[in-house]
């Protein structure tokens, strides 16, 4: 497989959101209790620092992933942190593309001078979870029963990396 990230433009819209309506429905990976309209495409793209929304491309040009460089509780005091979030379609997970997808946004986070990452999971998603520690991230912390979907109480477990 030969796929490539690149900056996401607005014509990925519905790709990127049809991935995310996904996990909502699907998982506890995405915190939303319903799916997003295609409108909540301007706030994913508010969320984002320097317009560090990526789409991992399939060499025939689908959108299977995208990643999200974002700001942190605010754009001065944690202007060195970052918060970083992404999505795979399911059918391409497993393949070593989250990993792909990471040292792109260490690249890009990089490049802003930024030197931590944060990444918040849920408690109910194992795969994360594991992926965040294989990758370097260290756990820092959990909010107990913060969440709840699908009528299941989740914890919000924190992890970080200095880059």
């Amino acid at each position: 497989m030969n796929e490539k990230m690149r900056l996401a433009t607005d014509n990925d819209k519905d790709q990127v959101i049809g991935i995310l309506n996904y996990y909502i429905e699907h998982s506890m990976a995405a915190y939303p209790l319903a799916p997003l309209p295609v409108q909540a495409w301007e706030h994913l793209k508010g969320l984002c620092r320097e317009g560090n929304l990526w789409v991992l491309e399939s060499e025939a040009g689908t959108v299977i992933g995208f990643a999200m460089l974002k700001w942190f509780m605010g754009k001065d005091s944690f202007v060195h942190t970052a918060d970083v979030g992404y999505f795979i379609k399911p059918e391409y997970t497993g393949m070593g593309l989250g990993r792909k997808i990471l040292v792109k946004l260490e690249e890009e986070a990089r490049k802003l001078q930024i030197s931590v990452l944060v990444a918040n999971v849920s408690s109910l998603n194992p795969e994360s979870l594991e992926f965040h520690k294989r990758t370097g991230f260290t756990q820092c912390g959990k909010i107990p029963g913060v969440g709840k979907k699908q009528g299941q109480l989740f914890d919000i477990v924190w992890f970080y990396k200095n880059l």
